[in-house]
């Protein structure tokens, strides 16, 4: 029996190369509590992220800590955020591609999935229970 194996990896890239290519931006604007992740008006056209998405959170007056406390897992595609984040009370942040951040990430009883997170001079990811 002849494999297709050799298939196999041009197939794989082919399909990162088309989900790439529908990842979608979202933006966190604050417009709902200003500190929850699950609340969808925090996120520009009220729409929470999904995992094609590409989510930014940029610099926020105030500085608010993000969190994802009453929410189930989070898959997103890439993570850009100038926001403090916490990931707490056992949920799981899991980024498909890249992720940097220019605050501090932490674990509260929670998991951040991804290889690498790239934190600028100054930040920290804390690691708590």
């Amino acid at each position: 029996m002849k494999s297709n194996s050799p298939l196999t990896p041009s197939l794989l890239l082919l399909l990162f190369a088309v989900a790439s290519a529908f990842a979608a931006p979202i933006t966190w604007d604050g417009g709902g509590d200003g500190v929850s992740w699950g609340d969808a008006n925090n996120w520009s056209g009220n729409v929470q992220p999904s995992a094609t998405s590409d989510v930014t959170i940029p610099v926020i007056a105030g500085n608010p800590t993000i969190k994802t406390d009453n929410l189930p897992d989070v898959s997103i595609h890439s993570l850009s955020t100038s926001q403090p984040l916490n990931i707490a009370n056992g949920r799981i942040l899991k980024v498909m591609t890249t992720a940097s951040s220019s605050e501090d990430v932490t674990l509260i009883g929670g998991s951040y999935s991804r290889r690498k997170l790239d934190a600028d001079r100054g930040s920290e990811v804390r690691c708590q229970g």
